[in-house]
């Protein structure tokens, strides 16, 4: 990481998407702005880790240059009745062996 900074590199040639699994009471107190805290944790991490910018508009096809974009991050909520702890793993799916996939023609 210390040679990513140092050379202002991404830290992988491939960060992929970056997805959030977000378990979190209904009770939570930042429930309502945590969609936009998530949003701006990817924006400051591909500036400062740096990460690779993978965003890409869909019908601009203009990358956004922050990770961020429509549905990006991606971010699956599993929302606990009653309660008010949240719980959020992180997860950067790239392009290689994590999404692996095979086409034919």
């Amino acid at each position: 990481m210390q040679k990513a900074i140092d050379l202002n590199r991404p830290a992988c040639q491939d960060t992929g998407e970056i997805m959030f699994f977000v378990k979190v009471g209904s009770r939570f107190p930042l429930l309502g702005e945590l969609q936009s805290i998530l949003k701006q944790a990817v924006e400051e991490a591909t500036v400062k880790a740096p990460l690779r910018h993978n965003a890409v508009e869909i019908f601009d096809e203009v990358n956004t240059g922050k990770n961020t974009g429509s549905g990006v991050p991606w971010v699956t909520w599993d929302i606990i009745p009653d309660n008010d702890d949240a719980e959020i793993e992180v997860y950067m799916a790239g392009g290689g062996c994590t999404l692996p996939g095979r086409s034919k023609v």
